[in-house]
């Protein structure tokens, strides 16, 4: 009698240390689709460093986006109309992209970016007139 309770005892322990299944692994968050913007803020430089302007916006529509599409290509909206067409390449953490259509001579805008499934955020940092322009998007799907 001893034994078969040992036994059942035994089998009752081993079945209890089943390994846990891993958590199911998150997709990789993709820049592709329409990004509503929700706060833009941008500080101009003098060329000691110190600050000229700095300027935060949190209003928005829902015609202020910009929409990244699978094939590279994109548009900037702006309410009131104006619209961007632009092409985009993704390299890391990096956004380059170009105005359409191309122009001689353009440089390209390049921003840094962190991104999850709902938010995305981009800096750009700009030199020019001797000033340097520093651009900080923040965005929702």
């Amino acid at each position: 009698m001893k034994k078969i309770i040992i036994i059942a005892l035994t089998a009752i322990l081993l079945n209890s240390c089943k390994k846990d299944n891993p958590p199911a692994a998150q997709p990789t968050p993709s820049i592709i689709g329409k990004w509503n913007y929700t706060k833009e803020r941008t500080q101009v430089l003098s060329p000691t460093g110190s600050v000229i302007s700095d300027q935060t916006t949190t209003s928005f529509t829902a015609g202020d986006y910009i929409q990244y599409n699978a094939d590279g290509t994109g548009v900037a909206s702006a309410a009131g109309g104006d619209m961007v067409d632009f092409n985009y390449t993704i390299s890391g953490n990096t956004d380059t992209e170009y105005q359409t259509p191309i122009t001689v001579g353009e440089t390209p805008y390049l921003y840094t970016f962190t991104l999850t499934s709902t938010t995305l955020t981009r800096h750009s940092e700009t030199l020019a007139n001797n000033k340097t322009t520093i651009i900080d998007d923040d965005f929702t799907k």
